[in-house]
Formats: structure tokens, sequence, C-alpha cells
């Protein structure tokens, strides 16, 4: 065997295989490169896994704890509304009284605001009034039912003909029953 080829045979045997393994750790090294993204997925996944664990120690509802005095879902006629059991009473008395089913619009701690939302409304063609209700809100409620199907088909037809009102104060419409 000449020296040229025993010299080149000794380096393919020293350099390929370095090489070799010089391209898969690089390789490695690029492929699992961890992003911000990644490591945001990871920690909201583990704290949903601990909060999961949590509530289910203390035996919180599947569907989360209810706020004492904030609506809730609930369904009736087969329509998913927001509801609310609270105390209202007319804002003063020239007003109309509410009825015992209320579809308040929103939700405010002046009450001027109340009655600046009731008189939009009002502008609109809704006979809609301000009310005072507990823990210093007032609402503004744009339609008053006798009975809950009357409030629901009221809740559709509003929300149907108004997509784009914004509901301050309240996550949506929403249906006060009258305590």
């Amino acid at each position: 065997m000449d020296s040229v080829a025993m010299i080149s045979g000794r380096f393919f045997r020293r350099t390929v295989p370095m090489l070799t393994l010089v391209g898969g750790l690089l390789l490695t090294a690029v492929g699992c490169k961890p992003t911000e993204k990644n490591y945001k997925a990871a920690y909201d996944a583990a704290l949903a896994k601990r909060q999961t664990k949590i509530d289910a120690d203390l035996g919180v509802p599947e569907e989360g704890l209810i706020v004492e005095g904030a609506p809730v879902r609930r369904t009736f006629d087969d329509t998913q509304v927001w509801y609310l059991v609270t105390s209202i009473g007319a804002l003063d008395e020239g007003s109309l009284p509410p009825g015992r089913f209320n579809v308040a619009t929103g939700a405010f701690k002046m009450p001027v605001n109340a009655l600046d939302q009731a008189r939009t409304l009002r502008g609109r063609g809704y006979e809609s009034l301000a009310v005072r209700g507990e823990n210093d809100l007032f609402y503004t409620v744009v339609s008053t039912e006798d009975s809950i199907s009357g409030a629901v088909a009221f809740y559709k037809e509003f929300i149907d003909r108004n997509p784009e009102f914004t509901y301050v104060g309240l996550p949506s419409l929403t249906i006060i029953e009258k305590r």
C-alpha cells in the first residue's frame, strides 16, 4: 500500500466519524431549540393541571364558582341567557316601576350613566328606563316582561337587531328577575 492511500485512509477513518458526530450534535441543538411559545404552552398546561387538582380538592363545580350578585348562565326555552335575581326599584318617583323580568343592557356605579343609556335606547325606539339595584348599582332596562318566556323572546330579538351593542358592566344582555 502506498503512503498516499495510507494517509487518505487514516484521514477518512478519523475525519468522517468526527464530522458525522459534530453534524449530528448541531442538528440536535438546532432541532430542539426551545422557544418562548413552547415554554409558555408548557407553563400554561402545568398551571391548568395544577388548578384542576386544586379545584377538585376543594370541590369547586366544573362550571366554576358563582360570584354572588353577578349574572350567571341559565337556559330557558332552549336559549342560554345571562340571568340575575336582585332587588331593583324605580330610580326616581316619575319613572315606571320595573316589571318582574327585566332585560338589562348595562350596569353602572353612577345613575347619570344608566339614565344616559336609557335615553339613547329610547332614541332607538325602545321603552327603556333606569333602575336602582343592590350594591349601589344602577341598571338600564330595555324591556320589562311579566314572564320569563317573554323576556327570553325579547332577549333574542334585541341581540339579533343590535349585534354591535356594547353591554357596559354586564357580560352581555342580562335578564334581571326582580326579587
